[in-house]
């Protein structure tokens, strides 16, 4: 499968979506099928991406799979809400390449019980969990060149930006923000519960027995929902 390129966005539609980050599904509207844009699959957790980012255009040739973290690049706000992605400056790797290290070494520390969140240090030592603590470090140490250039660390004031840009250049915001990356933080608060922990498993294609596949974060709510 051909992966499709992921870049920062921001758009009227998409905005302010779900007043705690939560967005009702409607699954029949994207196939059940692996991210395209960095192959993470999710039974059942799978989020429609709108190609033209407008929400509003609901089309099947509109609307391709994506895991929650890479439909969080068309939704800053909602990041920003859920504490789920820090911005770095990052130009030596793509943002679909970034989600999957980030994920993998994530993964890595939950299964060893440490925190992925790098709030607390690893309970125990091992190879795997060093790298993985280090990996991680050595990317979150790349927020302050984010800010530096950015002026800001917030996902929210990012995307408000965005909106703000004229036509000409908002269609040229990948120059403008070449470099710039979403990191996971390890963490991601939905209605004052933290699911990446559960997500990071059912991506791994283990999910947890007592965790109920939910809406996560960014879909379009349904026009007949409660």
């Amino acid at each position: 499968m051909r992966f499709l390129p992921l870049s920062l966005t921001a758009h009227p539609t998409a905005w302010g979506l779900g007043p705690a980050g939560t967005e009702w599904q409607e699954p029949a509207k994207v196939a059940d099928a692996p991210c395209r844009f960095c192959g993470a699959f999710a039974a059942g957790r799978q989020e429609a991406f709108h190609l033209d980012g407008d929400h509003n255009n609901g089309r099947s040739a509109n609307l391709v799979p994506a895991c929650t973290l890479c439909h969080l690049v068309q939704h800053p706000d909602v990041a920003a809400r859920q504490r789920s992605v820090m911005l770095v400056w990052l130009p030596e790797i793509s943002q679909a390449a970034l989600f999957m290290l980030a994920r993998t070494a994530q993964l890595d520390l939950l299964d060893a019980g440490a925190d992925p969140t790098l709030d607390e240090p690893p309970p125990k030592s091992s190879g795997v969990v060093d790298a993985a603590w280090r990996a991680l470090s050595a990317l979150r140490a790349r927020e302050g060149q984010a800010r530096s250039r950015l002026l800001t660390d917030d996902p929210n004031v990012l995307g408000a930006a965005l909106l703000a840009l004229t036509p000409r250049a908002f269609r040229g915001r990948s120059n403008l923000l070449s470099g710039i990356r979403m990191l996971p933080t390890g963490r991601m608060l939905v209605d004052g519960k933290d699911i990446y922990p559960a997500l990071l498993r059912a991506w791994a294609g283990r999910p947890d027995a007592a965790a109920k596949p939910a809406p996560v974060s960014t879909s379009q709510p349904s026009r007949t929902a409660a």
